[in-house]
């Protein structure tokens, strides 16, 4: 399912207390009647636990601005964490595309430009006071709901709903899937000429976690701490023992481990960051915290058992002990990479911005997110932030341990 949204009413001038449109406010719900309104039904999941109600989202109007154009501009309105080199990105990655998309931080062309581009935690005051209605604007994201509401610029979002046409993040009801990787088929040639390699040879060292924040609402080091009782773990990070220095990465993610623990910070639906997909690039396999894991996604989102889910098990025991099965039986470690005799690993564009692109040059009708804050929450019920209560625990818990007190 694609969740599609839309083009905001012409000139609209942001305000923090919400959006206007010369002297009348607009509320997200105003002149639905005049729309196409899409309920989008979101069914309960035993095994992931995914929300049910009905949430209103996404207002599909009848008409269409789009403007068939043979060169489209992308204006980058704001940076990338605050670096506005962000723009250099989208101006590599537009040269491989069919389509011809260019792609500037010049603010003053704001009244030229075919879309604007935003990213969710550098939104600002500084939104532009003018708005064509043929414009898209496009808001992106990389990061779990949990870590957006963390940060005041994004606690509340509602004050720029009915601002956005689309959406590029990493969930798969965005209007533009942003993978973080991708897996593709081998040509038939490929498969024929495809050599098995006993990948068990060349390790020497069991697993690895990286992790350094330790107050995440995936409980990472919990469980490492649980897991490290059954297996040879070595923790880097700040919530190890072991250092990771930049200048040497490599050894914290040396391809002669085994396993890599590749916990996210967050349990949220697709949610599969480049942990993931660095560990298939390094032959090594993944050890995921996916709760919200489900047949269709998983034959979605990552090659077939390319790694191991820490849900598949009832207890940390348990994981522990099948990873030691595999750490003495090559011949059942190695069906882990069986995959690789029908794909290979695609390595994304930064932010799909092909796939942006691509899809402003397809004609589109006038769309809009109705509601851009309950978009992000609207996820499974185990991508919740950390309560003050459990942060507290972990902070006692460190501190008893030894290893100080984390802030």
């Amino acid at each position: 399912m694609s969740l599609v949204i839309g083009r905001c009413r012409k000139n609209y001038l942001l305000e923090y207390e919400g959006i206007y449109h010369q002297d009348k406010k607009i509320s997200p719900y105003e002149n639905f009647q005049k729309s196409a309104i899409f309920l989008i039904n979101l069914q309960r999941h035993s095994d992931t636990g995914v929300l049910q109600q009905p949430v209103m989202l996404i207002d599909i109007h009848n008409t269409s601005h789009w403007v068939n154009k043979t060169s489209k501009t992308v204006l980058i309105w704001t940076g990338f964490f605050s670096d506005e080199t962000w723009v250099d990105s989208f101006k590599n990655a537009f040269k491989l595309c069919k389509f011809k998309c260019i792609a500037t931080a010049d603010k003053s062309q704001i009244k030229s430009a075919d879309a604007v581009v935003f990213h969710l935690r550098d939104i600002n005051s500084t939104i532009p006071d003018y708005r064509d209605e043929s414009q898209v604007w496009i808001v992106i994201n990389a990061e779990a709901p949990p870590n957006v509401f963390r940060y005041s610029v994004s606690r509340d979002l509602r004050r720029v709903n009915n601002m956005f046409n689309w959406t590029l993040t990493y969930r798969r009801d965005s209007t533009i899937h942003a993978f973080y990787g991708r897996f593709g088929p081998l040509s038939k040639e490929e498969q024929l000429e495809y050599t098995p390699i006993n990948y068990a040879a060349t390790k020497s060292k069991m697993a690895a976690s990286i992790v350094s924040d330790c107050l995440d609402n995936a409980n990472r080091n919990r469980i490492l701490q649980k897991l490290a009782r059954y297996i040879n773990l070595h923790q880097y990070g700040g919530c190890g023992t072991l250092s990771c220095p930049r200048t040497s990465e490599s050894i914290c993610t040396s391809s002669q481990y085994r396993f890599r623990i590749a916990f996210e910070n967050s349990n949220c639906r697709d949610y599969i960051t480049e942990k993931f997909w660095n560990s298939l690039k390094d032959n090594v396999i993944p050890v995921v915290n996916w709760p919200w894991l489900e047949e269709t996604a998983m034959k979605e989102l990552v090659p077939p058992k390319s790694f191991i889910n820490l849900h598949d098990f009832e207890t940390v025991a348990d994981l522990g002990k099948y990873l030691n099965y595999l750490t003495h039986n090559d011949a059942e470690f190695n069906s882990y990479f069986e995959w690789k005799k029908q794909y290979r690993l695609l390595m994304s564009v930064p932010f799909s911005s092909i796939d942006l692109c691509t899809k402003l040059h397809q004609p589109q009708k006038d769309q809009e997110i109705t509601d851009l804050h309950r978009w992000l929450q609207n996820d499974t019920s185990t991508c919740k932030p950390i309560s003050g209560f459990s942060s507290l625990l972990i902070r006692l818990e460190r501190f008893l341990s030894g290893k100080g007190w984390p802030w």
